[in-house]
């Protein structure tokens, strides 16, 4: 997948700080619109984290995965 609007530096710069809610990561981006699904895309291939205690919605906690 390519990344023309550097979106993903973004994120995860955004998700490295701290554990964010979703939709506060996404409307901390430049481009809300296009970051959602970008984030489902870092999801899906483990780039980033969600803690699955409650359906994934804008409440649910994005984080960068453990490197232990």
């Amino acid at each position: 997948m390519t990344d023309p609007l550097g979106l993903l530096p973004e994120l995860l710069d955004l998700a490295a700080g701290k554990p964010r809610r979703l939709g506060e990561l996404v409307a901390a981006t430049s481009w809300p619109t296009l970051a959602r699904p970008y984030v489902l895309h870092l999801l899906w291939s483990r780039r980033l984290t969600v803690d699955l205690a409650l359906p994934l919605g804008d409440e649910s906690w994005i984080y960068l995965p453990r490197t232990d």
